[in-house]
Order: structure tokens, then C-alpha cells, then sequence
């Protein structure tokens, strides 16, 4: 007789143990073609148990413990070991000095966290820059676990029914939102994952989103576990310097599955070269999934024709949505057929009809399916004033119902009932979850068209309106309380943030415009890791509002598209393809030696070098022609993404290493140049220098936590973005 299938994760991994105890569970890389660390299922299973053992002596049973891990084994080891405790696991990243440390400690006590897990780097971390974290809470560090895996109790192990983790989702940090993922919820969307897709004899995962983010957790982490197939871990910092490096490890180890956001595979296809093509081998990819955020057929299109070199598959290229209020995975593409893209009248859509029109006509968009599910998922599409069921010809509000459902939001009644207990009005049907996002089923394929509600998403990355505009208001004396309204422009095919903000001087000088321009870029580049493509100064009472007063962003939208805001000014910011690398000439360590017989190097030629570097890099990141040497990152746009490149260029270039958090360090071009040209010169060369280029093992784990959350700000929880 056959053992029961289990019917928890936790079961699940006991099992691998007991059945393939010496199997590979996970590789966690160091690079594209290297691993750095190898866990098998026995270990994992050895190391869980430790952890939980440590949680049950602490009386955590049904308590909730915040993660704060980069991305490793450590952080898989901490989750598995809450799920084993019967804990309540919350995940979450990492605090960064000066940025997101209000959004971790309203999780905390959102959640009414009774502890932190995390390592000794991060601890050092968080008592050296926020006490208050340490003082209120027992930080655990995972290192410092004592407890013998005999001493687990596996009664304690939490059943289908009961709660796992809490996803909290992206918003204002005044009003976070746990959704409630119990066992049951992932068992079944892990099960929809698993009809939805072929997995022979010899398939593995490999992902480099980070583990705080759903799609990151339960495809690249769950999901491996309960298929029993190894999974293969990146960094996502690795993935964000060189993004090649993604397709690399897919090739050299011949990983079959992976999901990604859009902007993933656009960082892709823009930095890749002839050269990288031609050593890569994609023909065993059963799956490149792209999810969490709008997908773009154009980028469909793109992958299909670009990777065909490599002997991918086009039926590979798998367009997905979800939603963290889904556990993660509503619909996708199912195998062996190519994605569907769909040509429709725009301006029949934007009425919230569909009429399909034929081939790229003009005036048409083009709308890129999203699949089906294989498990009890139930799609709605519904009109969203009045609750009642569209026609399969109308675009509506997506809602969705079945088992994949999360419970609700931790401690939010209202919120729960507002967003996860809805009736359609004509059949009475439901409960459905409302997902605020527009769209329309045809021919059974689920089409995402739009938004309902107000969120902006850049790079799969969810942001609010009202917590950017408060940033704006912020940013210059002048615009203390002025009215200001932030959402979301297309620019150049990607969506782009565009700010209006009422000035009282409706006489503003140039040099005063660009200043308010400038501090306004760098307060929402240093508080949300994001640029303002467009920004438009307008007089007073300019802005569209509601008789109740409330901001009209859709309808400030439409006026500056059709320009008639009569804005007193209006900067647009211009930027390379989003995955451009900047292209600097190599400068061999040789030729930083100086003259040769121990001459002195010439210092003023290594600083008029290091500084060109720097200019050059800046300047293609940038598009500005200009770069002042006391102008901070911040106030030239420097984004995570851009931070990343640069300190990849300098290296290139240099031959020296560039840790990112030296731009934390050095925050303008001069400063920079100084610590470089320290480190090149070996006569200024300090310790303090040489420990900036090859930092000691503790500093060298402290930068990556650094890096991480510099991937935080670009991926802000793409687990909340309404798109798996």
C-alpha cells in the first residue's frame, strides 16, 4: 500500500528525507556557472528540525516570527524551520540604514511578532543603526541555534488548515496588509503549478528573485520541494549587475523552469551580445514564465526571436498572472503551445470593450493571454460598480474564487471583507476575491488590460500614489502643501512614473525649476528606488479634483497626455534601454603601476582616469551631459538598477572590485574617485581603502545586505503586484 501524499510542505520535505535523504535539494550560486553551496534533503530536513527545536523551546507555537535573511540557504532552513514549529513565519527583507526601516517595524507590529530570525551580519546590522528593532524585539541569530535536531517535537508541526505565513503586501507603510497563506493554499497552488507544465525526468528550477517575494518563495523554494527537483538559487544582486548571468546558469546547468517578471527578460535582451548568444544552450527549457507585473508582447516577441539562437522553444515562453491574495498563481500558459497575443481597437478597449481587429493595425493594441488554471480556480470578469457579470466581449474587474484563495488580511476585518468576500450582484456567486485589476476572458484565455485601482508598478515593483506625493511635498520648501499627484505615464513601451505638482510662483526662473526638478528626482529615487520620468510644475488648483476633494489622478493623467495643464514647466527625463551596461575602455592594472623601477605613479593621471571612468559611466546611465562631482547619486537618478551597472563598469574598466555599498560610502563622482584612486595608488592606499575593495568576510556578507535591499527597492515586494 502507497504512503498517503502529504499534505503540507512540511510533510513533504520529511518525506524527501526519509525517501531521498542524499538527493540535492538546493544550489546556491555565486555566479552563473558556479555553485557556492549545496544543501541535500537530509540536511535541510537536520537544520529545519534544529531550528524549530529552538522556537518550541522559546513557546512560539502559533506565533508570529519575522524573517529578516539574504537571499541563501540560511533563509529556506529559517522558513522550513517555523513551518516544522507550527510558527507563523513572516517574511520580510532586511532594514537598510536611511531607507524602509518604518516598513519593517510596522510589519512587526503589524503582525505582533513575538521575535526576529535572522543572521549575526544582519543583527549587527540592526542593533548598530535601528536600537529600537533590538530593543523591542528577541533577535534570534541563526548561527548561534544550539538546539539538537532530536530535540524537535513533530506534534507541534502545523496541520493543512492552519495558518502558514503572512505575505504582506506593498502599500503605505501606515496601513501594511498580511495576507494569511495557509498550508492548504500552497499545497494547491503548488499542485496548479504542477498541471500547468511538464516536468520530466531531470527538470529543475533556477531563480534569482528574492525569497521575501511570493513568486520568489513559492515557485523558486516550495515548489522544488514538493516536486522533488533540485532548485538552483542566484543572487539577485548578481542578477541585477550582469543579468546574463540568469540565462547562463540556465544554460550550464541545465535548468528546465524559471519565472521572471517582463522587465527581466527586457534587461536581458538589451544587454546581451553576439558573443554571450552563442554560448548558450536553452533547447532542454520547458518553461521561461514571465509574471509579476504587465506583460509585454513586444518582449514576448522579443525573447521568441532573440533566444531561438540558443534552441529554445517558443512554446517556453509562458506568460503568467497571479496575485499574493491568490497564495501566487491564478492563471498561466500551459505547455506545447505558443503564447497568444491578441491584436484589439484601443480606443474600443479604453470604452471597456474588446474588439479584436486584424494584425497590427493602426489605432490597435496588443494584449498578451495569460492561460488558465488547471485546479478549481474560478475567473469572473465583473462590472465593478455594480457587481454583476460582463459579457465575454466587455472588460471588467478580474475576480477570482477556489481554494488558492488566501484567508484574508492579518487583523483587517474590513479590509478582508471589502476585498475577499465579494458576491456577484446577478447570480449571487462567490465569495470571490476582488483583485482591483481590469481585464476580459475570451475563448477561455484570461486577459490583464488594466488597472482599477490606482497603483503604480515599475519593474514589478508596487507603489502607491499617495506615498510619492508625500515624498514630493517633502522634497522642497516650496512645495510643503502644495497639491501634487503621482501616477503612472507609458514611455518608450514600459510604464514610467509621472509627477504634477501646484507651485504657488507662477513666475518661476529656469535655474529655480531646475532645482526643484533635481531635489524632487533625488527624494523619490532615495525613498522609493525609482525615477520620475515626467515631472510638470502647474499652477494653483490645476490638478482635476472630486467635489469631495480627492486628487483625480486618471483625469491629471489625460490632461498632461493632451497637454492641457498649461504647466508652467515640465522636465522629462531621458534614459538608455533598460538594460544597457555602461561601455567603458578596459584600463589594464598595468597601466596604474605608474612609470617603471619603482617610480611614483603620476597621481594627478590616475585621478584624471578613475574620474573619467566615472564621468563616462554616469553620463551613458544618465543621459545627463553634464556631471557636477558634488551632485549626490540621489540627484542624478540613480536608481538600484543604475548603482548596479555603474559599479559593473567601473570594475570592467578598472580591474578592481567596486562593492556597491561604496556608493553608499561615496556618494558623489569626487567622493568615488577619491576611494578608487586611494585604492589604485598604492602610496594613498589606507586600510580603510583596501578594506573598501576586498572587504573581510563579516563586510563582505554586511554588503550584500546592502545589495539586497537595493534590490528591495527595485522589486518592493513584486509578491504584492498583482501578477505573480
Amino acid at each position: 500500500m502507497s504512503e498517503p501524499k502529504p499534505d503540507t510542505i512540511v510533510a513533504t520535505l520529511k518525506q524527501r528525507a526519509a525517501e531521498t535523504p542524499e538527493h540535492i535539494a538546493f544550489h546556491y550560486l555565486s555566479g552563473g556557472d558556479a555553485i557556492e553551496q549545496s544543501v541535500t534533503y537530509r540536511k535541510l530536513d537536520h537544520n529545519s528540525r534544529r531550528v524549530a527545536a529552538r522556537l518550541q523551546n522559546l513557546a512560539l507555537r502559533n506565533e508570529r516570527v519575522v524573517l529578516l535573511y539574504v537571499q541563501g540557504l540560511d533563509f529556506i532552513e529559517a522558513f522550513m524551520g517555523c513551518l516544522y514549529a507550527g510558527t507563523v513565519a513572516v517574511p520580510a527583507y532586511p532594514p537598510r540604514k536611511n531607507s524602509l526601516s518604518g516598513r519593517i517595524e510596522t510589519i512587526l507590529e503589524n503582525s505582533g511578532a513575538r521575535a526576529v530570525l535572522t543572521t549575526g551580519a544582519v543583527k549587527k546590522n540592526i542593533d548598530r543603526n535601528f536600537p529600537g528593532i533590538a530593543a523591542a524585539y528577541p533577535v534570534l541569530v541563526h548561527e548561534e541555534t544550539t538546539e539538537p535536531a532530536a530535540a524537535y517535537r513533530p506534534e507541534d508541526a502545523a496541520g493543512a488548515d492552519a495558518l502558514a505565513f503572512l505575505q504582506y503586501t506593498s502599500g503605505s507603510t501606515g496601513n501594511p496588509k498580511g495576507v494569511m497563506i495557509g498550508h492548504d493554499n500552497i499545497m494547491v497552488n503548488l499542485a496548479d503549478f504542477d498541471l500547468g507544465h511538464d516536468y520530466p525526468p531531470g527538470s529543475s528550477i533556477c531563480s534569482w528573485l528574492p525569497a521575501f517575494h511570493d513568486l520568489g518563495l513559492i515557485y523558486g523554494i516550495l515548489f522544488p520541494l514538493y516536486k522533488g527537483i533540485p532548485g538552483y538559487l542566484l543572487s539577485p544582486v548578481t542578477f541585477l549587475a550582469r543579468p546574463f548571468s540568469w540565462l547562463q546558469a540556465m544554460s550550464c546547468f541545465k535548468a528546465t523552469h524559471t519565472i521572471a517578471p517582463n522587465f527581466a527578460y527586457d534587461m536581458c535582451l538589451a544587454g546581451i551580445t553576439g558573443e554571450q548568444l552563442q554560448t548558450l544552450d536553452l533547447a532542454h527549457v520547458e518553461l521561461l514564465g514571465n509574471a509579476a507585473e504587465p506583460v509585454r508582447a513586444e518582449t514576448i516577441r522579443g525573447v521568441v526571436a532573440t533566444l531561438a539562437a540558443t534552441g529554445l522553444k517558443e512554446s517556453a515562453v509562458a506568460p503568467g498572472y497571479g496575485l499574493a491574495e491568490a497564495t501566487l498563481k491564478v492563471s498561466a500558459k500551459t505547455n506545447r503551445v505558443p503564447a497568444l497575443i491578441l491584436s484589439v481597437d484601443a480606443s474600443a478597449l479604453e470604452r471597456h470593450r474588446v474588439q479584436p481587429v486584424n494584425g497590427p493595425a493602426p489605432g490597435a493594441k496588443q494584449v498578451v493571454s495569460s492561460g488558465l488554471s488547471r485546479i478549481d480556480t474560478r475567473v469572473r470578469i465583473v462590472h465593478p460598480a455594480t457587481g454583476a457579470g460582463c459579457a465575454e466581449n466587455e472588460v471588467g474587474e478580474i475576480w477570482v474564487g477556489g481554494k488558492t484563495i488566501a484567508r484574508g488580511y492579518w487583523q483587517n476585518p474590513a479590509a478582508t471583507r471589502e476585498t475577499f468576500r465579494a458576491f456577484t450582484t446577478d447570480t449571487r456567486e462567490g465569495p470571490f476575491l476582488r483583485t482591483g485589476d481590469l481585464g476580459f476572458v475570451l475563448e477561455g484565455q484570461l486577459f490583464v488590460s488594466g488597472r482599477l485601482k490606482e497603483l503604480i508598478i515599475i519593474r514589478g515593483y508596487n507603489h502607491y500614489p499617495t506615498d510619492i506625493e508625500c515624498t514630493v511635498r517633502n522634497a522642497h520648501p516650496s512645495l510643503l502643501k502644495s497639491t501634487c499627484a503621482a501616477f503612472s505615464v507609458e514611455a518608450d513601451g514600459a510604464e514610467t512614473l509621472a509627477v504634477v505638482v501646484e507651485v504657488k510662483n507662477r513666475h518661476l526662473s529656469g535655474p529655480e525649476a531646475a532645482e526643484i526638478f533635481a531635489r524632487v528626482r533625488e527624494h523619490i529615487v532615495g525613498e522609493h528606488g525609482i525615477e520620475a520620468h515626467t515631472i510638470a510644475l502647474v499652477h494653483l488648483a490645476a490638478i482635476p479634483k472630486t467635489s469631495s476633494g480627492k486628487i483625480r489622478r486618471n483625469e491629471c493623467r489625460r490632461k498632461l497626455l493632451d497637454d492641457e495643464l498649461n504647466a508652467i514647466a515640465v522636465s522629462r527625463a531621458e534614459a538608455p534601454p533598460a538594460g544597457a551596461v555602461p561601455t567603458l575602455p578596459v584600463l589594464p592594472a598595468d597601466e596604474w603601476a605608474g612609470p617603471p623601477h619603482d617610480e611614483q605613479p603620476d597621481e594627478q593621471a590616475v585621478r584624471n582616469r578613475v574620474s573619467g571612468a566615472i564621468t563616462a559611466a554616469l553620463t551613458q546611465l544618465t543621459g545627463l551631459p553634464l556631471i557636477e562631482p558634488d551632485r549626490s547619486f540621489h540627484q542624478l537618478g540613480l536608481n538600484s538598477v543604475k548603482a548596479m551597472k555603474l559599479t559593473h563598469a567601473l570594475e570592467a574598466a578598472l580591474g578592481v572590485p567596486v562593492p556597491v555599498t561604496l556608493l553608499f560610502e561615496a556618494p558623489t563622482a569626487g567622493q568615488l574617485a577619491d576611494r578608487l584612486c586611494g585604492v589604485l595608488l598604492p602610496a594613498a592606499a589606507g586600510a580603510t581603502d583596501a578594506a573598501a575593495a576586498d572587504p573581510s568576510p563579516a563586510d563582505a556578507e554586511l554588503g550584500a545586505l546592502s545589495e539586497e535591499e537595493l534590490c528591495g527597492l527595485l522589486l518592493k515586494e513584486i509578491h504584492a503586484s498583482n501578477r505573480p
